[in-house]
């Protein structure tokens, strides 16, 4: 794609907003916009379409639409999936059990926690259940294999069969529809370009975030906030308080992908509706943050000081 301001640079970007080669100023012509009324987020699962034939023509103009906000450096207020920008880069879902159950209960909370409920029996000859299988939990669901549903359910495969349940119930289902959309994509920045993006760097690129946020996560007022420390939740208040103060701290200086990283990972995407979620935020017992989006809820590491915290935090938004 050549035209304006020197055309296109090695790494895939209009050379005037490439932040590698270029000297990083832009114009932000676009500024982010009120979308609560929107129809995508009342049909927040349109961004994920199941149906092979849905908009095809559309999805495909709608991607060289994303590319071309990339590239001008335009923001793009829009709800995007956590699943969604991960097929766009050819990034692979979570194969961690946690993580990627957390992924499915953004998108699909009440099938996220069945996944879990299952997940929490013991199954096989000496366990609470026997011969089990994924057919209840994926339902009518088009699969790519539709061998899977009928396997059977054991301690020993649980936790490969939820991979590949969250894989199917978010991405395999779902991959002839969502291709033109990368097509279109793909074909504006280029798909080396795009391939060589994380989803979180794709989601700040969108976003056009530049530089860390103060309050972004956690305003001062607690009724405006939606990741709150409820009294309720903690044993003392100088627990609440020390852990609410290293949050605060800790995510004020979060570089933009980060803070991109961690809105993935806690409530399934970084704008619009899902942000207004509120969610609890607990300490847990181990030292891994956790998240349980189909829960609302989100477990800090456990730590003794701000800096074994901030260790513990960077290591939990690294997708």
């Amino acid at each position: 794609m050549q035209g304006g301001s020197g055309g296109t640079c090695e790494h895939g970007w209009q050379r005037s907003q490439c932040e590698e080669c270029g000297d990083g100023s832009h114009v932000t012509i676009l500024d982010a916009t009120e979308v609560a009324d929107s129809d995508w987020e009342e049909e927040s699962h349109e961004w994920l379409p199941a149906d092979p034939g849905f908009r095809r023509g559309a999805d495909d103009a709608l991607g060289r639409l994303l590319g071309y906000c990339i590239v001008q450096g335009l923001h793009v207020p829009l709800p995007l999936p956590a699943a969604l920008l991960a097929y766009l880069v050819g990034a692979p879902l979570p194969t961690e059990l946690g993580r990627a159950v957390a992924w499915l209960g953004a998108f699909d909370p009440p099938r996220a926690q069945a996944l879990r409920c299952l997940l929490a029996k013991r199954h096989g000859p000496h366990g609470e259940v026997r011969g089990v299988t994924l057919a209840a939990l994926l339902g009518e669901t088009p699969l790519e294999e539709p061998s899977l549903a009928s396997l059977v359910v054991s301690d020993a495969s649980q936790a490969r069969l939820a991979a590949e349940v969250v894989e199917q119930l978010l991405l395999g289902c779902r991959r002839a529809a969502l291709a033109p959309l990368h097509r279109g994509l793909a074909a504006v920045v280029g798909e080396a370009a795009l391939s060589a993006l994380r989803p979180e760097e794709l989601c700040r690129r969108l976003l056009r975030w530049e530089q860390p946020q103060e309050g972004v996560l956690l305003p001062r007022a607690e009724s405006e906030c939606c990741l709150c420390f409820h009294a309720s939740g903690w044993g003392e208040e100088a627990l609440r308080e020390a852990y609410r103060g290293w949050f605060s701290q800790w995510a004020a200086k979060l570089p933009p992908p980060c803070r991109c990283a961690l809105l993935l990972l806690v409530f399934g995407g970084a704008t619009g509706a899902v942000l207004a979620r509120p969610t609890s935020v607990l300490c847990g017992g181990t030292a891994e943050a956790r998240s349980l989006p189909e829960a609302q809820l989100l477990y800090l590491p456990a730590a003794s000081s701000a800096a074994e915290f901030d260790e513990q935090m960077d290591a939990a938004v690294a997708l």
